[in-house]
């Protein structure tokens, strides 16, 4: 799950970030400085920051979704 992508419902705002809740029910977090301008009942592509949290952090950053798409590939290179 490591830096693969989501499509996300945004569920809640904080002022420390937003809740959100992918298709399949996995609940994440996005940290108010990965979060851009997204609002309750949105849905937005976020790649996984950290899997061994619970919520799982995420980010919708354009730059923070190709560094995950390049781990990605490295990934499958390897394979």
């Amino acid at each position: 799950m490591l830096h693969d992508e989501f499509m996300v419902e945004v569920v809640a705002l904080q002022p420390w970030g937003a809740g959100a809740r992918a298709d399949g029910g996995t609940d994440v977090f996005i940290d108010h400085a990965k979060m851009g301008t997204a609002g309750v009942g949105e849905r937005v592509l976020v790649v996984v920051l950290d899997d061994a949290r619970r919520p799982v952090r995420a980010s919708v950053l354009a730059d923070d979704i190709e560094i995950g798409r390049g781990f990605r590939a490295r990934r499958v290179s390897r394979a």
